[in-house]
């Protein structure tokens, strides 16, 4: 029996090519929401990301530079400090403890090549290795200082050979904790102490409960309410790890803000990551001429510096750029204090923000 073709039901083709057609418009409108939106939160999350590494890095950076030099007292006077400790320590002179590195030159600490704290070597982006991909010319700059921990003597020494007795409380307190052949960054063992008159530079042999024992007779028999503090160093510098991080077969071109602690005994400490995606790090050093302790001219170059220990403040200028790619439609060309970057055949479509910030030296300004 044939069927009645009044009661056959369905779509015709010209309807199903309608709703096919409707539904890969809206699709297609679905996909470009997706992609802006996609798109807006990978802008967003780098943008973010290069703030927090850019006021991360100014602030730490910021924090060493106002202590450069510092010793516990409340005078800007700089005090010459004598020198006695054993095992090669390092030179704490007062025209060590802010100095400047012309795009690293002349910056080499014992040992080759700096290691990370995961011993991963580092290539340290300066004149030697000049520009690149993943490695831009930058300054470095060394900072000496004492711990911001800072114990008082509760006894006065009879004799420049006196052991040293501060209280068990200043003992807890210290960071980095003083320990006899102690390892930086956590433990130090270079001490230093000084009535605001005189200061000397000592090892600890032995501690032993609140006294510590020097490992030379000193210049002077410090009396009672006397400062003694740990030496600790900063050095910041621009390096790359080398690491191919997506699995692609090349090196991020992201270079690292690090931190490096103080040289001591002809041994380099393990440097510290501060900030990742500083694609330029520059100083220019604010130097008072007329002796009134305001700076009278910024230098760009720390060759142009007639005298570190009149360097009152410095300018810290630092150009950011983001860990991922094709954030932006094309190249975006970029000048960073009269140098030009992202430009040429090589350029990306990464982000790029620009950090700036003064600072003064604590004990070197009013």
């Amino acid at each position: 029996m044939r069927p009645n073709p009044q009661k056959e039901t369905g779509f015709t083709l010209i309807e199903l090519m309608i709703v096919v057609g409707l539904s890969s418009f809206m699709l297609l409108g679905i996909i470009q929401v997706f992609l802006a939106n996609s798109q807006n939160f990978r802008f967003s999350t780098a943008f973010t990301r290069m703030q927090d590494n850019g006021r991360l890095a100014l602030e730490e950076m910021s924090k060493d530079i106002r202590m450069a030099g510092y010793t516990g007292c409340a005078s800007r006077r700089q005090i010459a400090i004598n020198n006695v400790a054993n095992n090669n320590p390092p030179d704490i002179s007062t025209s060590q403890h802010l100095l400047g590195f012309d795009n690293g030159t002349g910056f080499n600490p014992p040992g080759a090549p700096i290691r990370d704290s995961f011993a991963q070597a580092l290539t340290i982006c300066d004149a030697a290795f000049g520009n690149n991909a993943t490695c831009r010319v930058s300054d470095v700059l060394q900072i000496i200082q004492s711990s911001p921990t800072i114990g008082v003597t509760t006894v006065s020494m009879a004799s420049t050979s006196d052991d040293i007795t501060i209280s068990s409380a200043d003992i807890t307190s210290y960071f980095p904790g003083i320990a006899v052949n102690g390892t930086p960054p956590l433990q130090e063992d270079l001490m230093l102490i000084t009535d605001c008159q005189r200061a000397d530079l000592f090892r600890l042999t032995a501690v032993t409960g609140t006294t510590l024992t020097p490992n030379a007779n000193l210049q002077h028999s410090y009396s009672a309410d006397s400062f003694v503090t740990p030496i600790i160093g900063s050095t910041y510098f621009l390096a790359t790890d080398s690491k191919d991080r997506n699995n692609d077969g090349a090196i991020d071109p992201i270079a690292t803000l690090y931190r490096l602690g103080i040289v001591d005994q002809n041994s380099t400490p393990a440097a510290v990551p501060i900030a990742r995606g500083v694609e330029s790090l520059q100083f220019l050093y604010g130097e008072d001429i007329q002796g009134d302790e305001f700076a009278d001219i910024y230098r760009a170059s720390a060759a142009d510096v007639t005298d570190f220990n009149r360097v009152v403040s410095i300018r810290i200028g630092l150009l950011i750029k983001s860990e991922t790619d094709f954030l932006t439609d094309s190249p975006v060309a970029v000048n960073f204090l009269g140098d030009n970057f992202n430009t040429g055949a090589g350029a990306d479509r990464r982000l790029r923000l620009q950090f700036f910030t003064t600072v003064g030296l604590r004990n070197r300004v009013p």
